[in-house]
């Protein structure tokens, strides 16, 4: 039994059912290495590094995030030619990536020579290298995190099936990702709240105070200094000072936020 995927050159082509299903094993058991990261940075090099192998086509793979204004941030990329290559997005203010979080999914260019949808980006990148691209923005529940952008050496580098298997890809990249995000992030909660509690127990004891009063203590201090809770803490703890005892200079200027 055979069904048909779509290939650009050739028309319609047979796909075995054997084939599909050693392609979903293969998903599957991408998605099981991806949650099995223990950090969010890990699981982001990991995707960068799997999807350069997976998807057809891509020579080069990075994952960008944008920030607050469209700032661009390149946090995993498999080579610094990539890096550059985001960077020349941001400083011509024009690329897949400033634009897949607004158009289409999945954006492709499949030659950097005849594309005109960013002529300034696509002159740099094939002074760079760089013939095609594949941009697939990375979506889970929590919203778009990012793009998973594949780079290629030669024009047309990416077909239908590459396509298809970027996008299946981007789908458990993204779970992955989201899912590392929230292990990070009860991680830190659960780190701030123990140092913070470390804190309150030294000025209790040294202080004679009850809890609330303590907390208190180290709350004030936070904002009379214009830093982080948890870092306010964690000078309590190691100094083994009072927190208006701390010199300003030894803090980092943040937030005033556990």
């Amino acid at each position: 039994m055979s069904g048909r995927g779509r290939n650009r050159k050739n028309g319609w082509v047979a796909v075995t059912q054997h084939a599909a299903i050693d392609l979903a094993a293969l998903f599957a058991s991408l998605a099981r290495r991806l949650s099995r990261e223990p950090t969010k940075e890990q699981t982001l090099q990991q995707v960068v590094d799997l999807a350069a192998v997976v998807v057809p086509g891509g020579d080069h793979a990075g994952v960008t995030v944008q920030r607050r204004g469209k700032r661009l941030e390149s946090p995993a990329y498999t080579d610094p030619l990539v890096q550059q290559l985001d960077r020349a997005q941001v400083e011509e203010n024009q690329g897949p990536s400033l634009d897949s979080g607004t158009e289409e999914p999945i954006l492709v260019v499949p030659d950097m020579a005849t594309d005109q949808r960013w002529p300034r980006f696509s002159a740099r990148a094939r002074r760079m290298g760089i013939r095609s691209m594949l941009t697939c923005q990375l979506r889970s529940e929590r919203g778009t995190l990012g793009a998973l952008n594949l780079y290629a050496e030669s024009a047309e580098a990416f077909d239908d099936f590459s396509v298809q298997s970027a996008a299946i890809y981007s789908a458990h990249a993204a779970l992955a990702m989201s899912h590392a995000a929230v292990v990070d992030s009860l991680t830190t909660a659960m780190e701030s709240r123990q140092v913070i509690g470390e804190a309150t127990g030294l000025l209790m004891e040294r202080y004679e105070v009850t809890s609330p009063q303590a907390f208190q203590m180290l709350v004030q201090a936070s904002q009379h200094l214009n830093v982080k809770l948890r870092k306010v803490s964690e000078m309590v703890v190691e100094k083994r000072v009072a927190p208006e005892d701390i010199p300003p200079e030894d803090l980092p200027a943040a937030t005033a936020s556990p």
